[in-house]
């Protein structure tokens, strides 16, 4: 049985910032709560003038988390994410975007990156994170869409060279370790994915050149044998090619 998702509000502590997140908390169709006046809600959107934050107010005092294109690294792509997608490759989709780290690596690779995530929330932290990343002056940011990946793709065939797919799986079986908080909380907005191997199909008239999809170590392949498989350290990339 697939667990509820959480109640989520927008939030903001400062009167200066109560323009701005009642603002994305109409866009978003959430309470706009103010330091006075909390919903009671399980997650908050926080607003503030350095940006927009996740909040959970279930544990107190636990650390604000956002979305990052700023912090600066050199992943090459003589890594396995690197190798998977080619160097042939241009533009990529990451048709599952979640907190943006492999969209931000892909862009630091030099890839022409489009970031679609379904959960408005995340979408919503991606937006800002892209905007301070252009007021920082970075160049390498990648497009953000907020809806449906298979809506998004369904409508785009053959517009990007590669389609970039990091699906929900299950936990490591008998790990006695909890899975990082952020991605605890990602699991809890977006759910499970039961239309994933739908996904794959429209991924698979959206890609130009192939489908990578990532998978952690202890899973099997999810979309049947790939013609090629990256390994890494803790996941591996399967891909699947589609020459035109």
């Amino acid at each position: 049985m697939t667990a509820p998702l959480p109640s989520v509000e927008v939030a903001y502590r400062s009167p200066v910032d109560s323009h701005r997140a009642c603002s994305l908390a109409r866009s978003l169709g959430l309470a706009c709560a103010g330091p006075d006046d909390p919903t009671g809600a399980d997650l908050s959107v926080l607003v503030e003038e350095g940006g927009v934050w996740l909040r959970d107010n279930r544990q107190r005092g636990s650390r604000l988390l956002r979305a990052d294109f700023e912090t600066v690294e050199s992943p090459s792509r003589k890594q396995p994410l690197g190798r998977a997608v080619g160097h042939r490759i241009r533009t990529v989709v990451d048709a599952t975007a979640g907190w943006g780290d492999d969209s931000r690596r892909l862009c630091a690779m030099g890839y022409t990156v489009t970031a679609v995530e379904r959960s408005p929330v995340l979408a919503a932290l991606l937006e800002d994170a892209a905007s301070r990343a252009r007021d920082a002056g970075k160049r390498h940011i990648p497009r953000i869409i907020a809806g449906d990946a298979i809506e998004v793709l369904a409508a785009s065939s053959g517009s990007w060279d590669c389609v970039y797919l990091d699906p929900m799986f299950p936990p490591k079986p008998r790990s006695s370790t909890l899975a990082k908080r952020p991605m605890r909380l990602l699991r809890e907005l977006v759910g499970d994915d039961p239309d994933r191997h739908r996904l794959f199909e429209v991924a698979a008239v959206a890609a130009a050149r192939r489908i990578v999809v990532k998978r952690p170590d202890h899973a099997a392949p999810v979309f049947g044998k790939p013609d090629d498989v990256m390994g890494g350290k803790l996941v591996c990339y399967d891909v699947y090619h589609f020459p035109r």
